[in-house]
C-alpha cells in the first residue's frame, strides 16, 4: 500500500552522517574538557593529549561525512534508533557544554 509518507520528496540522514556527528560531538566534548582543564590548571600531558584525542575524533567526523562509502552501508538511510541515538546524544552534549562552559 502507498502511503503519503512513501510519497514525500524529504532527504534522508545517511548512516555514515549519524555517525560523523557523533564523532564530531565526542570530539568537541574532549576539547572543550581538556582546553578548560589546561587553563585552569597549566599546561601538562594529560591536557595535551586529551586535546589531540578530540582533534583527531573531529577528524574522524569529517572523513566520516566527506566518505561516507568507507562505512559499512554509509550510504543507506540511518535507520530509527540511530535517528534517537543522535537526539538522545545532543541532550546529553548540550546539558554537558552547559555545565563546563557556565
Amino acid at each position: 500500500m502507498f502511503t503519503p509518507i512513501q510519497a514525500s520528496s524529504l532527504p534522508t540522514v545517511r548512516r555514515a552522517s549519524v555517525f560523523a556527528y557523533f564523532y564530531l560531538l565526542l570530539g568537541v566534548v574532549f576539547v572543550v574538557d581538556n582546553a578548560t582543564t589546561v587553563v585552569e590548571t597549566g599546561f601538562g600531558l594529560g591536557g595535551a593529549a586529551g586535546i589531540g584525542l578530540g582533534l583527531f575524533s573531529i577528524g574522524a567526523g569529517v572523513l566520516a561525512y566527506r566518505k561516507p562509502h568507507e562505512f559499512d552501508d554509509g550510504t543507506s538511510p540511518a535507520s530509527t534508533y540511530l535517528l534517537v541515538a543522535s537526539f538522545v546524544v545532543t541532550v546529553i552534549f548540550v546539558y554537558f557544554m552547559s555545565t563546563v562552559l557556565w
